[in-house]
């Protein structure tokens, strides 16, 4: 599935308010922290990179800071999530190129 970027933005915008949108709750309580938390399996394997239905930059892979949780898509598209400074990154675009992007804009933003 591709989705474009205003789409993932807003996606971004419920994420970052803690499930909420305009005074009423999209997501469930608790479901950012679900998400971002390390999955016992991955645990099990002593590799830190997956949660639920988000990958975990636990190993810190990517120039982020290790509480940054990411989906990666068709294509490369990419969203990032850096939970302690409210920030996101979307990334949309051809593959290969855009990890180079989202290392820059980790660059720029870092925490």
């Amino acid at each position: 599935m591709r989705w474009a970027p205003g789409a993932i933005g807003r996606g971004l915008a419920i994420s970052s308010s803690g499930g909420v949108w305009n005074g009423e709750r999209i997501l469930p309580e608790g479901y950012t922290t679900f998400v971002s938390t390390l999955a016992p399996a991955w645990a099990a394997d002593n590799r830190p990179i997956y949660g639920a239905f988000f990958w975990l930059n636990g190993d810190g892979q990517y120039p982020v800071p290790r509480d940054a949780y990411y989906m990666a898509g068709a294509g490369g598209q990419t969203t990032l999530i850096i939970p302690r400074t409210t920030s996101s990154s979307c990334v949309s675009g051809t593959i290969g190129a855009n990890l180079t992007l989202l290392q820059a804009s980790a660059r720029r933003s870092r925490c």
